[in-house]
């Protein structure tokens, strides 16, 4: 029982991580979440493993990292909560002040930990069968939004697909790159300074046609590509129970399976995607080849 114990500093810190994810899904990624998990939970075991040198107790060194974990991960929350209160007129929500408070706290029950005789095993596996709850109501939450928003966006097609009959047709190579955030000739020389004509003019001189008056459709890139790559306005799409644009899993599916590749493969292209490292065009159910590559973002 004790081995299992020491899980408990761990699932409190993958916690709060989920948690932060679970309420602005519609807003992020779960990939972008995997790093701070990782990086959080190799601070969490570096410290459980220098304070079970010290104390020589896997029990109290899980209670007393997990002690550490709850108050840092609690710390904002404190910090608002006392934002306007003080204490024999002074303020609280100084930083210097509440983290010496919260240091002496934290001071306090570390001690009584350390010193206490009294069976702790109750109290562990109490602290364990909470954090797994947290843990995994959070989790089933991630997963179902997960695994449902993707299928509640639907498009109305204007369109209707080829029928093939065109695949003979000799067929140029076409190629689409996207410079997320790449700012026009203007943009850049009167906010940044920087002269691109020489580039633009290189540019033409290949036999491109460089658009100086082009700006975004949209200002936020999973918008402007779901946009983009199905060849329709965002108001042509269909959103299924009042969901907000601002939901990107169902929007990904947009970019997964826009019209134009669907178009393109239907005359007979072969689709080659290269990954982005940014999840909405990191890889396409629709291309014939993935390849991955570093982030390119």
């Amino acid at each position: 029982m004790k081995n299992r114990l020491i899980f408990s500093p761990f699932l409190l810190t993958i916690f709060p991580i989920l948690f932060l994810l679970s309420v602005n899904q519609k807003e992020a990624m779960f990939s972008q979440v995997i790093t701070p998990l990782i990086f959080a939970l190799l601070m969490t075991a570096m410290v459980f493993y220098l304070i079970n040198l010290a104390v020589k107790n896997v029990l109290k060194s899980s209670l007393i990292t997990s002690l550490g974990v709850i108050f840092f991960f609690s710390y904002g929350r404190i910090h608002l909560y006392v934002l306007n209160k003080k204490i024999l007129g002074i303020t609280l929500a100084n930083h210097l002040i509440l983290l010496s408070l919260l240091a002496i706290i934290v001071a306090l029950l570390v001690y009584l930990t350390v010193k206490t005789r009294r069976n702790l095993t109750t109290l562990g596996g109490l602290l364990l069968v909470v954090s797994a709850s947290l843990v995994a109501i959070t989790l089933y939450n991630v997963v179902y939004y997960e695994l449902t928003s993707r299928s509640k966006l639907s498009q109305e097609k204007t369109t209707e697909a080829s029928d093939g009959a065109n695949k003979d047709i000799a067929k140029a190579d076409v190629y689409q790159i996207i410079l997320d955030g790449y700012a026009s000739d203007n943009a850049l020389r009167d906010l940044y300074g920087f002269d691109n004509q020489e580039f633009l003019n290189s540019l033409k001189d290949k036999g491109f046609f460089v658009n100086e008056k082009s700006t975004s459709n949209y200002t936020l890139t999973f918008l402007s590509l779901s946009s983009a790559l199905n060849m329709n306005y965002m108001d042509q799409f269909k959103i299924e129970e009042g969901k907000k644009y601002i939901d990107r899993a169902g929007l990904f599916t947009l970019m997964d399976k826009n019209e134009i590749a669907s178009k393109m493969k239907s005359y007979g292209y072969e689709f080659i995607q290269i990954g982005s490292g940014w999840e909405g065009t990191d890889k396409s159910s629709l291309a014939d080849i993935n390849y991955s590559t570093p982030y390119m973002n």
